[in-house]
């Protein structure tokens, strides 16, 4: 009785508390929609992005060579774009990547770890261990926004082909 507003960072997010709450009992109290954010002060915007992409990088802890890494790696390599991987599946972790996100034009990458790379200004591809989803541009933002970024914004399977079309649409600009 003491809790008025739930608070979900996705849609998902939303479901699950109205799930637990019809299966619990609890409290008819609203639930919330509020953006994850970042800390503006932390991860500051980069230079202007390069007219072509010369460096990626896969931000995720799920990435080695048993999951979606192999088709990142050969879509890069046909795009002539450099890659390095951060994440604990392939033992690097980074606990300050606002000092690194900077340095990569496109970054692979969902939920809050692509939210980080849009703050400092790096172009996002959606994607995580099963599946992938689009280049958030300012035309998707809005429709993206809603699900964190994350697992229902995934939904194409990953192959090189489609992650390099994703690479195609990279625009410096947006």
């Amino acid at each position: 009785p003491r809790i008025r507003t739930y608070v979900g960072v996705s849609r998902v997010c939303m479901r699950r508390i109205e799930r637990e709450c019809a299966q619990s009992g609890a409290s008819g109290a609203p639930i919330q929609f509020v953006p994850n954010w970042v800390d503006e002060r932390r991860f500051v915007p980069r230079s202007p992005l390069p007219l072509k992409p010369g460096r990626a990088l896969v931000f995720s802890n799920g990435a080695h060579g048993g999951t979606f890494l192999p088709a990142v790696q050969e879509a890069c390599h046909r795009a002539g774009v450099q890659l390095d991987v951060v994440g604990m599946g392939v033992g690097r972790i980074v606990s300050a990547p606002e000092r690194i996100l900077g340095d990569y034009d496109i970054v692979f990458a969902k939920a809050r770890a692509a939210i980080e790379a849009m703050a400092v200004g790096a172009a996002v591809i959606l994607c995580d261990r099963a599946s992938c989803g689009p280049m958030v541009t300012s035309i998707d933002f809005e429709r993206l926004q809603p699900t964190n970024f994350g697992f229902e914004s995934l939904d194409r399977p990953i192959t090189a082909d489609l992650l390099f079309g994703e690479i195609a649409r990279y625009d410096a600009v947006d």
